[in-house]
């Protein structure tokens, strides 16, 4: 009968809650969204930026500038979210 308390115990201590779970979704989301748009701006200037400025290592992209945007913030969102 100990045994059983004690699981359960630990099983709640240890289970998310779906309050926890609704802040992280806000957190996920609010940070995703500021990501989003600092690296949308500065692809955007980047790309403004005259052929000669830039770095000759630099491999010209295809992609457009809002997924060019959005695989950036998915990177540094799941970065800031592995600490």
């Amino acid at each position: 009968m100990a045994n059983v308390d004690i699981a359960d115990y630990m099983t709640r201590r240890i289970a998310p809650s779906r309050k926890r779970q609704a802040m992280d979704s806000v957190a996920y989301r609010l940070i995703f969204s500021v990501c989003f748009i600092v690296f949308f701006w500065a692809m955007a200037l980047e790309r403004l930026v005259p052929q000669t400025w830039r770095t000759l290592s630099e491999v010209p992209t295809r992609k457009s500038l809002w997924m060019s945007a959005k695989e950036a913030a998915q990177i540094c969102t799941s970065i800031a979210f592995q600490g």
